[in-house]
Order: C-alpha cells, then structure tokens, then sequence
C-alpha cells in the first residue's frame, strides 16, 4: 500500500510531505532506502529512511502497489554508479584519538605528527566525502586531493556564514 510521510531533502533543510508506492527497501553503506513511485512527482525516487521526519501514514488498501516489471531497486540506490565511477583516494589528517568513523572506513591509517594521523579513504563523489569529514570540524582536514580540501572548505565556510 501507499505510505505518506514528512521527508527532509538532502540539499535542504525543508521538509516535504512525499505519498510513495512502496517498491522494496535496500541497503547500502550502512543506510537503510526506501525505493518507490512517487506520486507527487509522477516517477521513481529513492528515499533514505533516516531523512523521514515524522510519521508514516498508510494511504488507500493493502496490496494495492504492484511493482513494475523489470525495476531494479538495487540499481536505483547506486550500486551500479559505483562499477562505472572510479574510486579515489583522499588523504585525511585527523587529531590523535577521533573521527572512529573515518578510521574504520581508511584502507591505510598512519601516525603522522604533531598530535595528527594520517588516513587514506576511498571515495567517489567528492560532496558526499566533504560533508563527512566537514562534521568533524576541527578533529579532520583533506589535504588532497585539492578538489575534495576545497569541497570542505566551501561547506565550512557556508556553516560560518
């Protein structure tokens, strides 16, 4: 059945209401995805279960959405973007004794200096990795490559302002 629920886009903070048809739910990377027909929108949308923001409220009669024939949901949430997109290092500098989530995702930590670290982290979309390390605030720095260090530094400049 239909579901009804106050939803906060990723590229703002303002909630709208979204009534989805309901396809499957998927995991990646830790987050959890509802994938679905939106109806507000008249197409296929993938909506991350931590982002909705109050109440699910089933809309019309169980049994009612039929998933289309062929849908992949797991495509939708982005596992095959990840086979065609390379993946790149960025080096991380973190402060002795924080940012547990970068560390346990680095495929290479080192001691560095001056009470720092140093973690090698793969990634793939450069915003994505710069709101990451930009809510360690001062524990974290990207020293390469110089588009991720400047994707941070843009988002910790529009937080100042």
């Amino acid at each position: 059945r239909a579901v009804r629920f106050p939803y906060r886009a990723a590229a703002s903070e303002s909630v709208l209401t979204r009534t989805v048809e309901p396809w499957g739910v998927v995991s990646r990377r830790g987050r959890w995805y509802v994938v679905g027909h939106d109806r507000d929108r008249g197409a296929a949308r993938v909506f991350r279960l931590s982002r909705i923001n109050g109440p699910v409220v089933p809309v019309g009669r169980p049994g009612a959405v039929v998933v289309p024939e062929g849908v992949d949901i797991i495509s939708m949430v982005g596992y095959r973007d990840e086979m065609t997109v390379r993946e790149r290092t960025a080096l991380i500098r973190v402060r002795e004794g924080t940012c547990q989530g970068l560390r346990q995702v680095a495929k290479a930590v080192r001691q560095g200096s001056g009470g720092w670290d140093e973690l090698d982290v793969e990634f793939t979309d450069t915003e994505r990795l710069a709101g990451w390390v930009a809510g360690f605030a001062a524990d974290a720095e990207v020293a390469g490559p110089p588009d991720a260090r400047e994707a941070v530094i843009r988002r910790l400049k529009g937080a100042l302002a």
